[in-house]
């Protein structure tokens, strides 16, 4: 028999040609699924096909990478079937793997009531021994790690397979140690549940493989180009020489190498398990036409693909518009602005979205949208003016400001940490209740220690009156130690963007003042109602109904949004600068450019600016050669002078 079952069969109803084959068609298979063309759709009526035909459940296995993509798989397949499908199983390879190992625990030697420690309870273990070994940060430091880069080498180490003998050096002194502690705790992190059950697996420990191989008839994966090496190994062992491998996936959509994913699993399947057997899901059903083109012809510089074209018949809609900037502060008022008219045109706050590279680019962004009093959200990760690095450095400059803040002397009086034990700053804030004083009064009085701290203030007080608020937030910087001790953080990189951004947002903040002040103090008031307009609007961002999202690119995978604007799309920003110079690394940045476009329902404007202010110092920029792969005709090109009215272009130069 050629096709499962068709006739009468309501679960294939509306499938387009291509989903109605990847659904009936027997046998191992790759399919390969373009944005928005009803991958979902396709592997959940499989699943419901399979049990409809009699297949029992238990003989299906579905993994996803997501336990929210599980949970909506299969909440699709018991609508289709109408019941509820209690013996499927269908769960991320983490979570999957958790409970083979539960299962067969005893039999492989493992202890099956062993905890999982979660990404804080391993970051909490690793610095414990760290701490142990009598490491410092400064160790560390000297030898470009940090806690969190020993702790992403340490997964690395055990999915290439464990320590190698010519590995040495203070992180595989660290993984030793770590090992121990969890094998000594009983304690399993997420690397280990696969590790673990592809060692048994591996070596058919009581009978582990066979049992497994003989259960599964059908196994079905979804978002197949993400699969790292230990995913891809755990496929092989369980599938039996005689049961179907079903792999849904884009290798355009291939993202995430600095997790492990290795998108070239993809054609290994298709030439050694699935026979050459692949199914194109090019119908689209998200996007128009001149999005998809834009998309299409980016993507194709690419090489290995696999490849596929995308298609659609919603007809070719808006030209994806293309913005070249002067400046960035013209590129993000005008976001703002374009953002203001939609909504006033009638367009939702959540079918909009602010797309970015990097974490650091969304503070200007955010300004932007708080001047244009839009209501916005950061999805997966938190508002510039809330991280806490730039709350600590606003901080400083509100008590140098007015000494009587309270609440700003609490946040920083220990920070750097300058041995300012609890007894101590119980005793100035006991002190100042009871005599109606403010902190830094009575700390000045009660001297030690903490008249360090309250010489710095006034210190840095001093120098508002000689220095420009940019000037004043370098300063702070470096007088202080803040960007000294987050150079130290196990977010390091993210941490020092925000903080040189604050320098940034100041010089840009001078730029806009007609009358330009000459100090810091004089500045300063303004500048800092910026921070209290964040604070006045916090209650407006909660309901994702009623705000604009914001995010990087990474975040945006598998969303969608009717309007899109693409920020600072600029060569060492889109291509990431780090990338360029690594094997393989543009063809990433140029798969996450076309995750971004693809994210655009209606429309999608691009933008990029020939000046962007970095650590308050103006950066020439060129624009990022994905731009120029869009072709002319479907793309509307418009460069903006900062001499010029906002709105004013000039017509397109030639692409290369």
């Amino acid at each position: 028999m050629d096709t499962l079952a068709t006739n009468n069969n309501p679960i294939l109803d509306g499938l387009n040609p291509e989903q109605h084959r990847a659904v009936v068609t027997p046998g191992s298979m790759l399919v390969l699924a373009g944005a928005g063309s009803g991958k979902t759709r396709v592997l959940s009526s499989r699943i419901a096909n399979f049990i409809k035909n009699g297949v029992p459940e238990q003989q299906i296995l579905a993994v996803t990478f997501t336990n929210k993509a599980a949970k909506e798989m299969k909440g699709r397949i018991e609508a289709m079937l109408g019941q509820k499908s209690n013996d499927l199983w269908v769960g991320t390879f983490h979570g999957i793997c958790n409970q083979m190992l539960r299962e067969f625990g005893k039999r492989i030697g493992v202890n099956p009531n062993f905890h999982i420690l979660d990404t804080t309870d391993q970051a909490s273990l690793i610095k414990r021994i760290v701490k142990d070994m009598g490491i410092t940060k400064d160790d560390l430091t000297i030898r470009n790690e940090t806690l969190s880069s020993v702790t992403k080498k340490i997964g690395l180490i055990k999915e290439s397979g464990g320590l190698q003998p010519n590995q040495k050096g203070i992180v595989e002194e660290i993984f030793v140690k770590y090992v121990n502690a969890c094998e000594r705790e009983g304690a399993m992190d997420f690397a280990d549940l696969l590790l673990k059950t592809n060692e048994a697996l591996s070596q058919n420990v009581a009978g582990i493989r066979d049992f497994y191989q003989s259960r599964f008839s059908k196994i079905l994966v979804d978002e197949f180009q993400d699969t790292n090496d230990e995913q891809f190994k755990w496929l092989t062992f369980i599938k039996a020489q005689n049961a179907e491998l079903f792999a849904v996936g884009d290798d355009d959509q291939s993202i995430y190498a600095f997790r492990g994913a290795n998108p070239s699993y993809m054609g290994k399947f298709l030439k050694n398990m699935a026979s050459g057997n692949i199914v194109r899901l090019e119908q689209n059903y998200r996007s128009t036409g001149n999005i998809l083109a834009a998309a299409n012809a980016v993507i194709s510089n690419n090489d290995g693909r696999i490849g596929k074209t995308l298609r659609t018949d919603m007809g070719s809609g808006e030209k994806v518009g293309i913005m070249e900037f002067d400046r960035d502060i013209q590129e993000s008022g005008f976001i703002g602005t374009k953002i203001k008219e939609l909504l006033n045109r009638g367009a939702q706050h959540h079918e909009i979205a602010i797309l970015y590279r990097s974490n650091h680019q969304s503070a200007l962004l955010e300004r932007a949208m708080l001047k244009s009093g839009v209501p916005y959200i950061i999805h997966g990760g938190t508002r510039f003016f809330e991280r806490q690095e730039v709350k600590d450095v606003i901080a400083f400059a509100r008590l140098a400001l007015k000494p009587e803040d309270n609440g700003a002397f609490h946040r920083v009086v220990n920070l750097p940490p300058r041995g300012l034990g609890a007894r101590a700053l119980e005793s100035v804030y006991d002190t100042a209740a009871e005599r109606e004083l403010s902190y830094m009064e009575v700390a000045k009085a009660q001297g030690g220690k903490v008249q360090v701290f309250t010489d710095l203030i006034d210190e840095i007080s001093l120098s508002m009156d000689v220095l420009t608020l940019p000037e004043f937030f370098d300063y702070i910087l470096h007088r202080t130690g803040i960007e000294s001790m987050y150079e130290k953080d196990d977010e390091a990189e993210t941490r020092v963007k925000n903080l040189q951004e604050i320098v940034s947002l100041a010089q840009r903040h001078l730029d806009e003042l007609v009358v330009k002040p000459e100090t810091a103090r004089e500045a300063m008031a303004d500048f800092m109602a910026t921070f209290t307009l964040e604070d006045a609007t916090k209650d407006t961002h909660q309901s994702k109904k009623k705000a604009v999202t914001m995010m990087t690119i990474h975040a945006a995978k598998g969303l969608e949004f009717d309007h899109v604007f693409l920020n600072g799309v600029e060569e060492n920003s889109l291509p990431h600068a780090n990338a360029i110079e690594e094997s393989g690394g543009v063809e990433e940045e140029r798969r996450l450019m076309y995750v971004a476009i693809t994210r655009a329902k209606k429309s999608i404007t691009i933008s990029a600016s020939k000046e962007r202010m970095v650590y308050g110092k103006t950066e020439t920029r060129d624009r990022s050669r994905f731009i120029d792969e869009i072709p002319e005709f479907a793309c509307e090109f418009k460069q903006f002078k900062s001499a010029q009215p906002q709105g004013d272009y000039q017509s397109r130069p030639k692409f290369k």
